[in-house]
């Protein structure tokens, strides 16, 4: 399994923030366009019921005005008659005399011309129309000259106009009374029909719209489907299962080793140092539905609901780690490249690391914690701390010496990077070197500067990797060139800013093992200096035997385990170690107690 650079992480989690807004988009498009089409769909179905509502409404309303109307106008037909007759029977004794002798005679008579009629609208309609015939005829014609006194000279068409005046009094009155007994119940008849109508196309618009809505929805659910479809899928893209299991795979075989020491002759997974950052899944992403895709998407990589995830400083694409010192705690930052020393320790196997430190400011002190084991293994820290100008520069050149020598020598053309070269030749002894520079950049001038540039750049390739601690110079009087070259070796590295207690990369916070505590470090490098012993005097890596001494968690089992061994019949050698781990093991178990 092999490491991931960090940009690929922070690639990573830019596509993760790209997706996300896309995402986010396509959900909220989608429920836009399904809120409106619904409102419009329910605007419309309430349209439609409320047209019914009030066509219903203003017919029974018409049917009722209709029919009180109807008998209204009879009756007032009647008045008008009845004022005429009262007007004729002041000024005309003939229609007096006509009236006496026919009204008896014709009590019972009505007008035949409005038997056949099937409506009472439309013979009230008749009535009306005979009515105003009659009416002009008396009042305009024969009530003016006999008012005047004039006499009315065809006495036998005044009989029969009289007559039909009394017919139509007489069919009225007959009308009047029909329809006022059977308008009423024929109205309500009429209202009933309407009603019933009305609830049986209500009944078949509802059921209709019902359908509708549930094609409304039926479609919107597919598109619901089709949209989740294409978040999945393009969540698969960005985040395959694949690749999840293979964080999370390498994220755990990281935590087994990283408190152990490396007793093999290879780097696991090619990881020299992992952090981590945590991706606040509910910080980033606003939608609901899209943070818990996601997070079961990455369910394996959850911590506390954020996503975890690995920043390798890993042998084949390890960056420069600068962090900006924010002068709020320089002890942090001292703790910082503390977890990253002890990294590489854990991470490369057993004498195949050398750290350099250059600490000019605090002259070694900034590696406090490591004190007891630069005293007893001093190869690991490369004999010296550099300290003056004079040292780092020399040291630096001599970096590049060592940079040149590989890439011309070793590499060239053919291999990638020294662990590739090393792993075709065996016989290759290869070492891994951290070039820590505490305080930068104090104690270098404008020519080393221009020299680390090139350790920088090729440094990984030969399996020289840089940690700097950028302490920032307010100083106003450096030259324009030697501002040129920090900015140079910034652009370089991958900076970290110190936030008070906290480190921040890319915007998010870092998470990182800390240096374990003095006892449980003592114990820690008891078992790397055993193994250091082993490799220094044999060559070889240790027999299972001493493994389990390696292994001892405390005095009972290590002498346990010493018991065990002196029971079996071993080397010279092996008997040599013994006692040499014996008193290693006994010097830490005395510094822990003390």
């Amino acid at each position: 399994m092999k490491a991931l650079a960090q940009s690929e992480i922070i690639a990573l989690i830019t596509d993760l923030n790209a997706f996300a807004d896309s995402a986010e988009t396509l959900i909220n498009t989608t429920q836009t366009n399904y809120d409106k089409d619904k409102r419009l769909l329910q605007n419309r179905h309430s349209s439609a019921l409320s047209n019914l509502d009030s066509t219903y409404k203003a017919n029974c309303s018409s049917v009722q005005s209709k029919s009180k109307q109807t008998i209204a106008d009879a009756k007032k037909i009647l008045a008008e008659i009845n004022k005429l007759d009262e007007k004729l029977s002041s000024v005309d004794k003939y229609y007096v005399k006509t009236k006496k002798k026919k009204e008896e005679l014709l009590s019972d008579t009505t007008s035949d011309a409005y038997e056949d009629a099937t409506d009472y609208f439309e013979t009230l309609g008749k009535i009306k129309d005979s009515f105003k015939i009659l009416y002009k005829k008396y009042s305009e014609d024969i009530l003016p000259g006999l008012i005047n006194g004039l006499n009315y000279l065809f006495s036998s068409q005044r009989k029969k106009d009289y007559e039909e005046l009394i017919i139509l009094r007489n069919t009225v009155v007959a009308f009047v009374k029909e329809i006022e007994e059977m308008l009423p119940p024929l109205t309500e008849e009429n209202l009933a029909t309407l009603k019933e109508d009305y609830f049986t196309q209500r009944g078949s618009m509802v059921e209709r719209q019902k359908n509708e809505a549930a094609t409304f929805e039926s479609n919107h659910s597919a598109t619901l489907d089709k949209v989740a479809d294409k978040i999945c899928t393009d969540l698969d893209n960005v985040l395959p299962d694949e690749f999840v299991d293979y964080l999370c795979t390498i994220m755990a075989n990281y935590a087994k080793v990283v408190h152990k020491v490396n007793a093999s002759s290879e780097i696991q997974d090619e990881v020299l140092n992992m952090c981590y950052l945590d991706y606040p899944v509910d910080f980033f992403v606003q939608s609901k539905i899209v943070a818990s895709i996601i997070k079961e998407k990455c369910s394996k990589l959850l911590v506390n609901g954020s996503i975890r995830l690995p920043i390798m400083m890993s042998t084949r694409n390890a960056p420069v780690w600068m962090i900006m010192n924010d002068r709020s705690n320089t002890s942090m930052v001292q703790s910082f490249t503390h977890s990253i020393l002890y990294g590489l320790l854990s991470s490369c196997p057993v004498e195949k690391l050398t750290y350099t430190i250059v600490d000019p400011e605090n002259r070694g002190n900034s590696i406090f914690p490591f004190f007891d084991a630069k005293k007893k293994l001093p190869e690991l820290f490369g004999e010296k701390i550099y300290i003056s100008k004079d040292e780092v520069a020399d040291k630096i050149r001599k970096l590049n010496e060592k940079i040149e020598n590989i890439l011309q020598d070793k590499l060239g053309n053919q291999y990638e990077n020294i662990f590739d070269y090393a792993q075709s030749t065996p016989d290759y002894n290869l070492n891994v070197e951290l070039v820590v520079l505490y305080d930068f950049p104090s104690g270098f001038d404008e020519r080393t500067l221009a020299e680390l540039r090139n350790v920088l750049r090729n440094g990984s390739k030969c399996g020289i990797y840089t940690l700097i601690s950028y302490l920032p110079n307010n100083d106003d009087n450096l030259s324009r060139e030697y501002q040129q070259s920090l900015q140079s070796i910034i652009d370089l590295s991958t900076v970290v800013n110190q936030k008070g207690d906290d480190f921040i990369y890319c915007g998010l916070p870092l998470v990182y093992y800390t240096m374990p505590e003095k006892i449980e470090f003592a114990k820690f490098f008891s078992k790397y200096m055993l193994i250091f012993e082993g490799i220094k005097n044999r060559g070889i890596a240790f027999s299972p035997l001493i493994r389990k001494l390696i292994e001892a968690k405390d005095s009972m089992e290590l002498d346990s385990h010493i018991e065990y061994i002196s029971l079996i019949s071993v080397s010279v050698l092996l008997k040599h170690l013994i006692r040499k781990f014996i008193q290693i093991k006994k010097l830490c178990m005395s510094v822990c107690k003390k």
